[in-house]
């Protein structure tokens, strides 16, 4: 009985505090001058660094709203304060360099600014936020480059115009099809520097010996589908290789066989055919190399590389707005628009599954690319 007893003031108590309160405020019904009073003792639980990133949000706030033409303050059930904070960050990813976890702390900081005004949180009530934000996490991870997508027509210009006689175009070619089509960021494939702290290291950085081409048997369609498979080793969110798909370092991304110019397997058999035999070296030895094929490739040298693809498309100028994170921002949103989690599963953000794709069957794996690119899969 006693149990049974405590069950119920355990539901009674649980229904108390279900019940939908009015809405008040502190700053309601105060005598004169305490308002003031209050506004101090909370502004003093802030540090000095969280009102210098309220100043720098609402200087960012102040040029989104004066673009469209909204008032400063977000007053509270606004309907609209969705759209306006949403603006806000998007303004942030593709406007600025600021990285992801500034971007999220300077939001942090104007929601704390609108408070501060005496308003509740504008982010209360607002569907879709966490999902944003967490996408914010994807787009925007690399400081100091830019983080707008590179369209897809850019893309195909810069394929369409590789000088197939030249290592460095077509090395440039398979490494903008890696990233597009893998998701991966843009320190996986190639190091900072060639020796030294951001030298290249054999547990992150991709190695010959990671790249290989197989096939699969469709059963459906009774044909070998073909594909590259490239091995993800230490990745940012998962340094120590801990993650439950990376066991025995067989972590692999696919990338199926596609129409034209976007065909990987196509350009890894133009790259391999720089090198005599079609083998580059061991398997230990770096995936990417220098011009000279000698030294391994590095961070600057590739993303100069692959923008003098992209400026024979839109000219210099508009090539530096464009970075090789902006190769996974555009193919995570046409794959997202395809298969939502198949592209977590491509990306590896978040699984719980034992393999990358165990909840998928491998010919809609090998079938992404085409999907991404609004294309049937090669028959």
């Amino acid at each position: 009985r006693d149990s049974v007893a405590s069950r119920g003031l355990g539901d009674v108590y649980k229904r108390q505090l279900s019940v939908s309160y009015p809405r008040a405020s502190i700053f309601s019904g105060l005598p004169p001058g305490i308002a003031e009073e209050i506004d101090g003792i909370l502004s003093d639980r802030l540090s000095r660094s969280a009102h210098s990133s309220m100043r720098a949000a609402l200087s960012h706030w102040r040029t989104v709203a004066g673009r469209h033409g909204w008032p400063e303050v977000i007053v509270a059930d606004d309907p609209n304060r969705g759209g306006k904070l949403a603006s806000f960050v998007v303004f942030l990813v593709q406007e600025t360099r600021i990285k992801a976890t500034s971007i999220t702390n300077y939001v942090w900081a104007l929601r704390a600014w609108f408070k501060f005004q005496r308003q509740p949180d504008p982010v209360l009530g607002v569907l879709e936020w966490d999902d944003l934000m967490q996408s914010v996490q994807v787009v925007a991870w690399v400081a100091s480059e830019p983080h707008k997508p590179v369209p897809l027509g850019v893309i195909k210009g810069a394929l369409d115009s590789v000088d197939l006689s030249s290592f460095t175009e077509v090395q440039s070619a398979l490494l903008i099809l890696m990233l597009f089509f893998t998701f991966s960021r843009s320190e996986t494939p190639v190091p900072k520097s060639y020796s030294g702290e951001g030298g290249f290291d054999v547990t992150k950085h991709l190695q010959v010996g990671d790249v290989r081409v197989r096939s699969h048997f469709d059963a459906s369609r009774q044909r070998h589908l073909p594909y590259a498979a490239f091995r993800l080793k230490s990745i940012k969110q998962d340094p120590r290789m801990e993650r439950p798909q990376a066991a025995g370092n067989n972590d692999e991304i696919y990338v199926g066989q596609t129409e034209g110019v976007f065909d990987i397997l196509l350009w890894l058999s133009r790259f391999w055919a720089f090198f005599p035999g079609g083998s580059h070296g061991s398997p230990s030895e770096p995936f990417f190399r220098d011009s000279e094929r000698l030294r391994v490739l590095t961070y600057s040298c590739a993303l100069a590389n692959v923008r003098a693809l992209f400026a024979k498309v839109v000219g210099p100028e508009i090539s530096l707005s464009y970075g090789l994170h902006g190769l996974r921002v555009e193919a995570y949103n046409r794959a997202r628009a395809h298969d939502p989690l198949l592209a977590v599963a491509q990306g590896g953000w978040a699984s719980e599954a034992h393999t990358r794709y165990a909840r998928f069957d491998v010919s809609s794996v090998l079938g992404l690319p085409s999907a991404m690119l609004g294309l049937e899969s090669p028959e």
